[in-house]
């Protein structure tokens, strides 16, 4: 039995800020049947779990939904490092609705982690200049799925996303042209909000530089 996993993240970059949603989704192929298939989940620093918004699970093979529903997570952060770690029993999900525990051969385990962006780090040595979580920094996750298959024990390898806050981008253009005198309009988008000790510097003509 041979299994994969992968992770995407899906969310709008102009919503991705501070106190703002960040849903990861990680997707299970399977090729064999698998018992007792959990997922543990690792959302990084800089990021919280939302309790009432538990993960949503659906198990499709040839397209055909198998179960669709959500599924409360064991939940455990640490607060030295800032991650939490969550943990879904997919095998007893589906047992709980009536079906069998086994996940079947060809079957895809789509796991949606509700997460959402928070406003400080908790750990330090961090790649940015505050604790604040702010433009240009990254928030991971990091998924593993373990089961067994034929009466041993499997284990995917261990499958990590990152999503990167916008940041801050400076534009110029013409603003008058008086004989030799040119001069020159400058524009910084802040896209999560004020910015202090803010310095500009560049040359004419192409400007910024």
């Amino acid at each position: 039995m041979t299994a994969s996993i992968t992770i995407r993240s899906e969310y709008a970059a102009r919503a991705l800020r501070p106190g703002a949603p960040l849903d990861w989704i990680v997707t299970v192929d399977a090729t064999g049947a698998v018992d007792a298939l959990v997922l543990t989940d690792l959302l990084g620093d800089g990021q919280a779990y939302d309790p009432a918004r538990p993960p949503d699970i659906t198990v499709t093979r040839g397209g055909t939904t198998l179960f669709s529903g959500a599924v409360a997570a064991a939940a455990q952060r640490d607060a030295a490092t800032g991650v939490t770690r969550l943990g879904l029993d997919i095998a007893a999900a589906l047992r709980g609705a009536g079906l069998a525990g086994t996940v079947p051969d060809g079957a895809t385990v789509r796991v949606a982690v509700h997460g959402t962006v928070g406003t400080d780090y908790a750990a330090t040595g961090q790649p940015m200049l505050t604790s604040r979580v702010g433009q240009g920094d990254p928030l991971n996750n990091a998924a593993r799925f373990t089961g067994v298959a034929d009466g041993q024990a499997v284990a995917s390898e261990v499958s990590r996303g990152e999503a990167v806050l916008p940041v801050g981008a400076l534009s110029a253009s013409v603003y008058a042209v008086r004989g030799d005198q040119v001069t020159y309009r400058l524009r910084l988008a802040m896209p999560l909000g004020t910015a202090q000790g803010v310095q500009i510097a560049g040359t004419s003509p192409g400007m910024p530089a």
